[in-house]
């Protein structure tokens, strides 16, 4: 299966990532070396890899001529997803810098992540996974981080509709999962007050229909991304450094895009109470019995 070549990518790209995660790097350079990683191992990108920094929960990719680098004490999200053909593998690990000891962040993720995954099978109900990552988190004196989930995933469709909760819900459904069906898992635990908010950062973006444009570069970007990314997202910085247009340009062009309802914007996401925030995620195939994980070490 191609899902599974994809899987067996991001794992190797998240393991060497292990030795490119030091106090003073570059996030661009991380950026550039997860999307070189996965290139040369034969995927293509699913989405721009997401490099967030303690608070930061989700949707930073470096934008071009980024200067931001790691400091001495941080808590390191990397999160990327290769494809073959559109079938998606995604998966996150974290990581930490410096003297303070953050190891239970890192534990409070990937134990609840195993935990979930250890509960999935055909006919389980998918909300009661969130009330099994929720309560796992929590034994580690942190909060999940309740509007962020996990998702479904289908061929070119890296979020497929049915989400997968971080935490117990109100108002549970008889959604249920079918052998099949790829997922991917992705608690995210924090000591702040468990909700991300948006901030006025964008640098990954996504197509959502195709339309006319008299604009030299929002048509231009437009005809790009619709052959080239098929509606998976894409990063701004790829316009810049691909159809060689000034940055100003390219952002002028996806506002006017954004406008009109034919690009959609993912905002950098922060911990509403600027909580340190860790991710542990894979990608997992239903089966009968139990699921299969794509993004694991053989």
């Amino acid at each position: 299966m191609k899902i599974r070549e994809a899987g067996r990518i991001v794992a190797k790209v998240l393991k060497e990532a292990e030795k490119w995660v030091k106090p003073g790097v570059p996030l661009l350079q991380i950026c550039k070396k997860v999307e070189s990683a996965i290139l040369e191992k034969g995927g293509a990108l699913a989405f721009p890899p997401n490099i967030s920094v303690n608070e930061i929960a989700a949707h930073y990719t470096s934008p071009y001529n980024d200067e931001h680098v790691l400091g001495k004490e941080s808590i390191v999200k990397i999160d990327c997803g290769a494809h073959i053909d559109g079938y998606i593998a995604d998966a996150a690990r974290t990581f930490y810098l410096g003297q303070k000891d953050k190891a239970f962040f890192i534990k409070a993720a990937e134990e609840s992540l195993n935990e979930a995954i250890e509960h999935v099978k055909d006919g389980f109900k998918i909300n009661d996974l969130g009330k099994i990552i929720g309560d796992k988190i929590r034994e580690f004196s942190l909060e999940p981080v309740k509007n962020l989930s996990g998702h479904m995933m289908n061929r070119y469709e890296l979020h497929a509709g049915i989400t997968i909760p971080n935490d117990r819900v109100k108002r549970l459904t008889s959604k249920r999962f079918k052998s099949g069906e790829v997922y991917a898992i992705e608690p995210f635990a924090t000591d702040g007050k468990g909700y991300v908010i948006e901030q006025k950062r964008v640098y990954i973006f996504s197509l959502i229909s195709k339309k006319k444009v008299e604009q030299k570069d929002s048509a231009r970007i437009l005809e790009y991304v619709q052959s080239k990314y098929r509606g998976l997202p894409f990063a701004s910085r790829w316009l810049c450094e691909d159809l060689k247009i000034r940055p100003k340009r390219v952002y002028k062009a996806l506002k006017h895009l954004i406008k009109i309802n034919t690009i959609y914007p993912y905002p950098v996401l922060k911990e509403i109470d600027n909580g340190l925030v860790s991710q542990a995620e894979h990608t997992i195939l239903v089966k009968d019995n139990g699921c299969e994980v794509l993004t694991a070490l053989d």
